[in-house]
């Protein structure tokens, strides 16, 4: 959709909360409008008519399944963010709106270390490595936290899983993203893995990773390739 197709189709319906006389005549008539016009009232930007067959269309294109929701959109219609109410809540002040989703380069770029986990049957502790260390290796990264049942239950299974595969070949790493509320609560559940994990003071990176990957839900599991020249890496598998 260009960007005179989508102004035309729908700026020209927009109405001004604030002046009751931009609702039609046939919105009126319906019992429900009188709330509607309170409920927008004090709303500082343009609204759609009440009962717009347009907001349906709207609704449709930008998967609006349910409520609130705030989609950003560039010129041409184009979704910027889809997780617009989430980012208004974290960065009330605006200082990054539009919200655009970071490249992987980007987000990873404040990430100096990672921590390996230790080797339980050697009894070693746990080690720092330089991230850059990893960029000719598949990346793993496992959401995950110690309040979510499922979590817990696959944690156990992915650990042996890693341990034996890294007995066969060396050419990956496997990362724990903690959605933990502290850091003691990241502490006790990393002692139970044998993979690494992204340190827990990297919040604002973890946020970027979820972001960026649609990551909605926990256990999730997702596979990334070597580092390209930009220090991208291409998805695998995010099932």
């Amino acid at each position: 959709m260009s960007s005179s197709s989508f102004s035309s189709q729908f700026g020209s319906k927009l109405f001004n909360p604030s002046n009751s006389t931009d609702v039609s005549p046939a919105d009126a008539l319906n019992g429900k409008d009188q709330e509607y016009k309170e409920y927008t009232s004090d709303m500082p930007w343009l609204c759609m008519p009440f009962q717009a067959s347009d907001s349906q269309i709207l609704a449709s294109k930008y998967k609006a399944d349910g409520i609130p929701h705030l989609v950003v959109v560039d010129r041409e219609g184009n979704v910027i963010t889809a997780e617009g109410t989430s980012e208004v809540i974290a960065d009330t002040s605006g200082e990054n709106f539009p919200w655009k989703t970071k490249a992987f380069s980007e987000i990873w770029q404040p990430v100096e270390t990672v921590v390996l986990g230790k080797e339980k049957d050697e009894g070693t502790d746990n080690t720092d490595l330089p991230s850059s260390e990893l960029k000719d290796k598949h990346l793993m990264l496992y959401f995950s936290a110690s309040w979510c049942p499922p979590c817990r239950a696959f944690t156990p299974k992915l650990s042996e899983f890693y341990s034996q595969l890294k007995a066969q070949r060396t050419d990956f790493e496997l990362l724990f993203v903690s959605s933990d509320k502290t850091e003691e609560e990241f502490n006790e559940y990393f002692k139970k893995m044998s993979f690494g994990a992204l340190p827990f003071q990297y919040r604002d990176t973890k946020a970027a990773l979820n972001k960026l990957f649609g990551v909605s839900g926990i256990p999730s599991l997702i596979i990334l390739g070597p580092e390209d020249e930009d220090g991208n890496r291409l998805l695998i598998n995010d099932k």
